[in-house]
């Protein structure tokens, strides 16, 4: 028998030829992205990742600082009613020492009575309760007698540099700190300069009158012991 061949095309799901879809769906998916890719994106920026959205924008400014220079001279260490004296060693700043200065002078020339007998001269420190240091270990004060009366500078006042001449040491005590904060301190000072003081308000007028007592007993300094 002779045998016959028959051409077989298989069709697309669309029933379209290869032929055809080649010719007409492929130009239109082609097109169809054209299209498409020339839909304006917002999302799209060029050149992004060169730039750190994160990035702040900080002025600067020329400034300019007032400086005020304090001199060790200007520091006013003079008072009327408050003395501080006293030593402590710090280990930031190192070694404080503060030393007081007292002058005397009498108000009024009162007669002594003939009959009055010298008993004693003692020196009251009255504290506020203002401490700097432990105030649980002994503390070690000297009293010294001034040779020369205290000379303040044309305003009135001592400061820091200023000095006064100390001469003899009349007494050195030690007692605890805890007192300065109750208590006041009673210092008793020696016989001699009690009976010194006692007899020339008594019998010498010229000398220890209200004019002439600071120049003739110029006074006292209170200093740290060890």
């Amino acid at each position: 028998m002779p045998v016959v061949f028959k051409r077989c095309i298989k069709k697309d799901p669309f029933g379209l030829t290869k032929k055809y879809m080649t010719k007409i769906i492929y130009p239109g998916l082609l097109l169809l992205g054209v299209l498409f890719g020339s839909c304006k994106n917002e999302e799209l920026n060029v050149g992004g990742y060169l730039v750190d959205p994160r990035t702040k924008v900080v002025l600067v400014d020329t400034l300019t600082v007032k400086l005020s220079n304090i001199a060790v001279d200007s520091v006013i260490s003079s008072s009327t009613g408050v003395s501080f004296a006293g030593y402590y060693n710090d280990s930031e700043i190192g070694k404080l020492t503060a030393q007081s200065y007292f002058g005397f002078g009498r108000t009024s020339d009162t007669e002594v009575d003939r009959y009055a007998q010298y008993d004693s001269a003692t020196l009251i420190l009255t504290p506020n309760g203002n401490y700097y240091g432990d105030t649980l270990k002994r503390t070690s004060f000297k009293i010294f007698r001034l040779v020369k009366p205290i000379e303040l500078r044309d305003d009135g006042r001592l400061y820091s540099t200023s000095t006064v001449s100390v001469g003899e040491e009349l007494l050195d005590t030690a007692f605890r700190m805890r007192l300065w904060t109750k208590e006041k301190v009673e210092l008793t000072l020696p016989r001699s300069l009690g009976e010194e003081l006692f007899n020339g308000i008594k019998y010498n007028e010229d000398a220890y009158n209200a004019d002439h007592f600071s120049k003739t007993f110029p006074g006292l300094s209170l200093a740290p012991g060890t």
